[in-house]
């Protein structure tokens, strides 16, 4: 017995140092069992991958951990240096306590960018834990993987292979910096390429453009939000002239620079080459041509010597405003009237004086911007006005006159004729006022005699440049009309010395120059172009010069001729036409 239970206490000993020895875990005491129902605490990610869950159950929540399960998010670089996930997103963790709920742990790389020219290449680490289909995410990061760059993504061989419409579509990486086709011809556009790294463009492709579709307006700059932009110029045509009266309208439009197309501003600011489709511009009203009258408001329209004294001057006058198109009116306010007295003239007798005012009014002033309520402001206008002015209530009665001698008044006078009877009056005048009164009237008896007039040309028959003319040299009474003399003339035919083409040559730009032999006693040149030999349909230009452009020609053969032309009499005549010369427009 002794044997054995010395045995038994080496045994407890021995199990004893063998439990020393395991790993128990901190939260797990003796007094407190397991529960059944586990929950996670938390989840931990290290920057190599490696990750662990924490679990406690109901009887150990106050953060004691019941269970911890490792697992690890194997990682790799693809073909552009960028960090991927190598492992399933939904693997399975069977080593949670959660076993009797529907479990779900999955792992990820997010936020996954390789390096680029000015950034380093960086990834977040991702474990997503699902219970019974409520999800918890968790992760690490950024982290980084590879220092940028330093290098701009360059153009490569497919780049430099893709074409107008390919590089057109793709606004993310290519922006369009020029092109140099129009609406009528092809030509080369300028891609520049963006950096994915940066966004910056660092490198250029030049294709081929087919023709575009869009015009490409003629452009003005103007003032946009307080900055200079490029906008299209529109140009207008007025439909109906603004007066004084009303408002006028007009069409804007917009021209190609291109190939000239004219294209209408429709009312919703679209473009349409029908002008049934344009919309009405407001032309605003023009201003009233006003011309101002200062008048009295004197019935006589001046003054006596107590009439009108210095208190009632203001009332005394009166500014009327007249629009010399339209006779609207307009009267102004008088601001101050002021005399000065040193340019007083005192009357004499039937004589008037005159009295002189300095009158301030207010004008329309058409200089400066309307008001807030849309009316035109005023300025103030100085003018100086000299009235009549009299003594006595008189105003020249005849009696006050002092009339002298009467005499002939020159102005009265008609001749007589070889036919008529002529006539003057005498009259006497005021030495004081300068009045004319009539005081006879005398006859002066026809004379019978014709008086000779100029010359002048009768009967004319022009002459022509096949036919000479003629005319009668007439000289008749200056008075009566009467002929005196008659003299049959006649008119040589009119000659227009004739030209020829010296040469037409084709120039740059669809054009040819013509050079005609210099023709005597000419005006100028007539010089007709068609692609038909019998010229049907042909056009014509004048000039003085003995050289000439044809222009906006068509690339084909084309048939010149050139006539001279003169004046005689206010007539134009020509000569006939010089042989045709031909010239092909090649460029």
């Amino acid at each position: 017995m002794k044997h054995t239970s010395k045995r038994l206490q080496a045994l407890v000993l021995v199990l004893a140092m063998c439990v020393s020895f395991l790993q128990i875990p901190s939260f797990a005491t003796d007094d407190v069992t397991h529960s059944n129902d586990y929950s996670v605490g938390k989840v931990a990610i290290g920057t190599d991958g490696n990750f662990s869950i924490t679990e406690y159950c109901s009887n150990h929540n106050k953060g004691d951990v019941c269970n911890t399960v490792k697992g690890t998010i194997a990682t790799k670089k693809d073909n552009t240096g960028k960090t991927i996930k190598d492992v399933d997103k939904s693997t399975k963790i069977t080593d949670l306590k959660l076993e009797t709920k529907n479990v779900d742990v999955a792992t990820d790389v997010v936020e996954n960018t390789a390096a680029t020219c000015a950034k380093a290449g960086q990834f977040t680490y991702q474990v997503v834990v699902t219970v019974e289909g409520k999800s918890t995410t968790y992760t690490r990061g950024p982290i980084t993987t590879d220092a940028a760059t330093g290098k701009h993504t360059a153009v490569t061989e497919k780049d430099q292979k893709m074409t107008y419409a390919e590089l057109s579509k793709d606004t993310k990486n290519w922006e369009k910096l020029d092109n140099t086709a129009t609406c009528e011809k092809g030509g080369k556009a300028t891609f520049a390429k963006k950096c994915e790294g940066c966004d910056k463009f660092v490198n250029t492709v030049t294709v081929d453009s087919p023709v575009l579709n869009d015009h490409a307006w003629i452009q003005e700059e103007k003032i946009v939000d307080g900055k200079p932009k490029m906008v299209d110029k529109e140009y207008s045509e007025v439909t109906k002239e603004a007066t004084c009266k009303e408002a006028g309208s007009e069409r804007h439009y917009v021209v190609c620079k291109d190939c000239g197309q004219k294209m209408y501003i429709t009312a919703n600011k679209g473009k349409s080459e029908l002008v049934a489709n344009a919309a009405d511009f407001i032309i605003e009203a023009l201003p009233h041509t006003y011309e101002y009258t200062i008048k009295t408001n004197n019935p006589n329209g001046n003054f006596v010597t107590d009439a009108t004294n210095a208190t009632s001057l203001m009332s005394a006058f009166t500014v009327e405003g007249k629009c010399s198109v339209c006779n609207a009116t307009y009267k102004p306010a008088i601001v101050s009237v002021k005399e000065d007295t040193t340019k007083l003239v005192k009357a004499d007798k039937c004589k008037a004086g005159s009295r002189t005012f300095t009158i301030v009014y207010k004008a329309i002033d058409y200089t400066k911007e309307k008001d807030k309520n849309g009316d035109w402001q005023t300025k103030a206008v100085t003018e100086e006005v000299t009235v009549p002015y009299y003594t006595n209530n008189n105003y020249a009665k005849d009696s006050a006159h002092d009339f002298g001698t009467p005499v002939t008044d020159n102005e009265t006078i008609v001749k007589a004729t070889c036919t008529k009877d002529g006539h003057y009056d005498m009259v006497k005048i005021c030495k004081v006022c300068g009045k004319k009164e009539v005081v006879s009237t005398h006859t002066l008896f026809a004379t019978g005699k014709h008086t000779a007039a100029a010359a002048k040309k009768e009967n004319v028959v022009a002459a022509t440049t096949k036919k000479g003319g003629s005319y009668d040299l007439v000289v008749r009474c200056a008075d009566c009309g009467e002929i005196i003399s008659s003299t049959h003339k006649t008119t040589a035919k009119i000659v227009v010395n004739a030209s020829k083409i010296n040469s037409v040559k084709n120039y740059k730009g669809k054009k040819a120059k013509v050079t005609v032999k210099k023709a005597a006693s000419v005006i100028g040149y007539q010089i007709q172009y068609s692609t038909r030999k019998d010229f049907k349909g042909a056009k014509h230009v004048n000039t003085r010069k003995t050289s000439k452009y044809l222009t906006k020609l068509a690339k084909k053969k084309y048939y010149v001729r050139v006539r001279t032309y003169k004046t005689v009499d206010g007539k134009l005549y020509y000569s006939s036409w010089s042989g045709a010369k031909t010239v092909t427009i090649k460029k």
